[in-house]
């Protein structure tokens, strides 16, 4: 019997119950934080896989530690493709120029996708794949197949345990960043002729701004619900786009082209850090109150959620935010 095989098995199958397990209750989350990472935009905005995903993740988990083969084997085959994703998508991920969050273990780290996360996931992969080489499961190698679930069991209960303890000592985050101090330099947004607009001129009336970045899958999917929002807006506001970089580079999309003789344009996202950058798709509400905005919001639900009224999609296009 090879013990680091065995343990690469446990490893993997217990890092997918714990997440899976850390990420219940916190749907909304999670959802939010999908477009970011990516994901094909009919798994991003579906509230059914948000859902499901975590509890997935736990099962795959457990049939790879508590039964034996061929069974657990296959769960494993499963989980070393499923990490090498993980992996791929940090990659990708940690490359933006924005700040990507991943709600990977459910609150129980800052979530921002780094080296240090394309590093963890590979630790991962590795430990599944030298998984494959052991001729026994878990459950099968020890004198009680329940001996490597209990250790998991242990193991998760403790995260979980450090979990809420870090959230109860953390107060609750707001709706987004905070953005920084109002620069001596004025701030502008560009138009496509060139012409620069003050930030100043768009606190009265209050305004939504939208930022939108080139190279964002997210945002290319959010674009085409973006031009349903003026309708929907709260009587009094206003609603304007902003595309972080030159014309010319979203031209090169379909998505944006319509958008782009009409749009601003933060070219050196100058004004985007202003107000608080974190990823994009973003958004920002700027008042007289909050010249520089109440923070900035990530995501599209998110976004979507903080621009149009309550109950518009579902009351006016008949539910087209059901997904």
């Amino acid at each position: 019997m090879t013990i680091v095989p065995l343990i690469g098995a446990w490893l993997a199958g217990s890092v997918l119950i714990a997440s899976g397990v850390l990420k219940l209750g916190r749907t909304e989350r999670f959802r939010a934080g999908l477009p970011a990472l990516g994901m094909p935009s009919f798994l991003a905005r579906s509230r059914w896989f948000a859902r499901g995903f975590p509890a997935a993740e736990a099962v795959l988990g457990l049939v790879v530690i508590a039964t034996p083969n061929p069974w657990s084997r296959l769960a494993l085959g499963l989980t070393t493709a499923l990490f090498g994703v993980f992996v791929v998508i940090a990659i990708r991920a940690s490359q933006r120029v924005e700040k990507v969050e991943c709600e990977c273990f459910g609150g129980l780290s800052n979530g921002t996708i780094t080296g240090v996360t394309v590093l963890r996931n590979s630790v991962f992969l590795a430990a599944a794949g030298a998984g494959l080489a052991s001729a026994q499961s878990p459950a099968s190698a020890l004198p009680s197949p329940w001996l490597p679930l209990a250790a998991t069991a242990v193991v998760v209960t403790i995260l979980v345990l450090l979990r809420n303890a870090r959230a109860s000592r953390t107060p609750a985050p707001a709706r987004a960043s905070t953005p920084a101090p109002f620069p001596d330099e004025p701030l502008v947004l560009t138009t496509f002729d060139g012409v620069d607009i003050a930030l100043a001129e768009f606190h009265d009336p209050p305004t939504h701004l939208v930022f939108f970045s080139a190279d964002c899958s997210s945002c290319r999917t959010l674009v085409a619900r973006f031009r349903w929002w003026p309708h929907g807006l709260l009587e009094g506001d206003d609603l304007q786009p902003v595309l972080l970089g030159a014309a010319e580079d979203f031209r090169l999309h379909d998505e944006f082209a319509p958008l782009v003789p009409h749009a601003l344009y933060d070219p050196q996202r100058v004004v985007a850090r202003h107000l608080g950058m974190t990823a994009t798709p973003g958004h920002a509400y700027l008042t007289r109150e909050h010249p520089l905005g109440t923070g900035w919001t990530a995501g599209e639900a998110a976004i979507e959620a903080a621009v149009v009224r309550p109950g518009f999609f579902t009351e006016t296009h008949g539910g087209i935010t059901e997904h």
